[in-house]
């Protein structure tokens, strides 16, 4: 009998991105967000570098700092602002017709 190694987290770690202008570039499926400059809260309102379907999970980098995903500005469709203010929260997205919206 053959045994296949089983992967428990195919996109690996999370990778940082920090807000620049309102905006992140994603470049996998899980990524932890972190403020501009570090300030002590940012607005999160544009996610570039998608193709239709793709999904993506996003986390703050840190508890002391707030990221808000603004619904209805840039390209993010959601039923309300998302106040993402512990690490605690993971946000889930997905990309269609030029638009991320909550799964």
């Amino acid at each position: 009998m053959v045994r296949q190694a089983v992967e428990t987290n195919r996109f690996g770690p999370a990778q940082a991105l920090a807000i620049t202008g309102g905006e992140i570039m994603v470049t996998g499926g899980y990524h932890r967000v972190d403020t501009e400059a570090g300030s002590a809260s940012d607005d999160l309102h544009t996610i570039n570098g998608s193709r239709q379907g793709d999904t993506v999970t996003l986390q703050t980098v840190s508890d002391a700092r707030t990221v808000v995903l603004k619904s209805g500005q840039g390209n993010l469709t959601l039923p309300s602002d998302i106040v993402m203010n512990t690490t605690s929260l993971l946000v889930q997205l997905q990309f269609h017709d030029g638009r991320w919206s909550a799964v």
